[in-house]
């Protein structure tokens, strides 16, 4: 019998036959689960605050911490270049603000695994930096400016690391 004839020779369909049908669909089904699974648990938790309830109480304080923030009319130019990531502080009428404590916590935005806190040193002329590496992609710097321990001022900025 020659070879064509064989493959295109139509043979008994067994139970074996559909038991491997169903392993091969099933396995499919499972290990797609299995990664989909493992990929969602190794990224971000989606977690933003511990208890919303507790958060929720505090909304009023912390709307009119904002309200005051906003009047102050402070401005942030942050910048990450050649493995330094800088900020630069303005008042409203553009003035330096120094000298203050200038904390920031950079992340990914929907991956705590990059997060670090780190504790800006002044540079002079309202600009405080620090040397860390950041891989490319998009970055989320949550700024804090302190005067003697009182947070005085913070934002959120997102920038991007190109690679």
């Amino acid at each position: 019998m020659s070879l064509l004839k064989r493959i295109f020779t139509p043979e008994e369909f067994t139970g074996w036959h559909m038991a491997g049908v169903m392993g091969l669909f099933f396995g499919t089904i499972i290990s797609v689960n299995l990664f989909l699974a493992f990929s969602a648990s190794s990224s971000w938790t989606g977690l933003v605050v511990a208890n919303t309830y507790v958060e929720s109480q505090k909304f009023n304080s912390r709307a009119a911490e904002f309200q005051h923030q906003a009047e102050l009319g402070w401005r942030a130019a942050p910048e990450y270049a050649d493995g330094v990531f800088s900020v630069a502080l303005t008042d409203a009428s553009g003035r330096a603000i120094e000298p203050v404590e200038v904390e920031v916590k950079l992340g990914r935005p929907v991956h705590e695994g990059d997060d670090r806190r780190l504790q800006l040193r002044q540079a002079g002329g309202g600009r405080f930096e620090i040397e860390t590496l950041l891989g490319a992609g998009i970055w989320e710097a949550d700024l804090s400016v302190s005067d003697a321990g009182a947070v005085r001022w913070s934002r959120i900025f997102r920038f991007e690391v190109k690679g």
